[in-house]
């Protein structure tokens, strides 16, 4: 590997710890602006997007930090506080849609958020590997040598068509490709985005379209994970016999809460099937990309 592609790994891995170490402090501002929970998620997603390219010794270095440092962990737990974080606004945005009250489904989810919210700032506090692993980079060679473009277009080439293996793998188990497991295809996928946004400048016009693809495909079926997410949380509430983790609600709030969330399951419901026909469309156009 060049001296150019080696200064710009460490120069990646630069970025996300610099990302990390302008998030906030304050518990009280990760619940108010969704905004800090999202990047530190894409933070974790491009440290992990630099586990496929790179010095072979270094991959293998930042693939120890982060297996022993608890971050798998904490990313795993900020998933359900993602879809709490998504959902809340867009029931707000439902309500005119609703023939009912939506609010006490929307105010069950906020406490649900503000209890995990604060467990999860304080296990990230105890976590945070910003220092460790700034002070490993700092170490790492800045290879000033210009980048060769054949390599990068090689490098973005074996992404892409492994991707495109894995989705023809999903494709052809499940044949359906409306269930969740074709999201692991979209997690995927954005190994393929965040290289060629590093490397935008050198790849070719064709290779700017596949990127085109990815995004297509990442937006239409995040919508769609989205919605299966709100229907699973509101599947939670209809069955919940207090209303909820850490909550005990009056009977007459916790039968105005079922009923929200009945509608907002229905309603989930109807949009996934108009999406179901988007996302197949985004899918075989990734699929016939050569």
């Amino acid at each position: 590997m060049s001296m150019g592609m080696v200064g710009m790994w460490r120069a990646r891995l630069v970025e996300v710890l610099t990302q990390w170490s302008g998030l906030s402090e304050d518990p009280q501002v990760w619940l108010d602006d969704p905004e800090q929970l999202h990047e530190w998620r894409i933070g974790y997603r491009r440290l992990q997007t630099l586990l496929y390219w790179g010095p072979e010794a270094w991959r293998a270095e930042l693939r120890h930090r982060l297996g022993s440092s608890g971050l798998k962990t904490c990313m795993k737990r900020s998933s359900p506080l993602r879809d709490l974080q998504v959902a809340i606004p867009r029931i707000a945005a439902w309500q005119p849609l609703a023939p009912l009250d939506l609010s006490p489904v929307s105010q069950g989810l906020r406490q649900q958020l503000e209890i995990g919210m604060a467990q999860w700032v304080a296990q990230w506090h105890v976590v945070r590997p910003e220092q460790g692993l700034r002070v490993w980079c700092e170490t790492l060679p800045l290879g000033v040598v210009p980048i060769d473009e054949q390599v990068v277009r090689a490098a973005f080439a074996v992404a892409w068509q492994r991707w495109q293996r894995q989705i023809a793998k999903i494709v052809g188990r499940q044949r359906d490709i409306s269930g969740p497991a074709i999201h692991q295809v979209r997690i995927k996928g954005k190994r393929v985005r965040y290289l060629g946004e590093w490397w935008r400048a050198h790849l070719t016009g064709w290779e700017k379209r596949q990127l085109k693809l990815e995004k297509r495909f990442h937006r239409e079926e995040g919508q769609r994970q989205d919605l299966r997410a709100l229907a699973a949380l509101m599947e939670g509430v209809r069955q919940s016999p207090t209303g909820g983790k850490g909550q005990r609600l009056a009977p007459l709030i916790l039968a105005r809460q079922r009923q929200g969330a009945c509608w907002i399951h229905g309603y989930c419901i109807g949009r996934l099937e108009g999406l179901n026909v988007v996302v197949e469309s985004a899918i075989e156009a990734i699929q016939q990309a050569r």
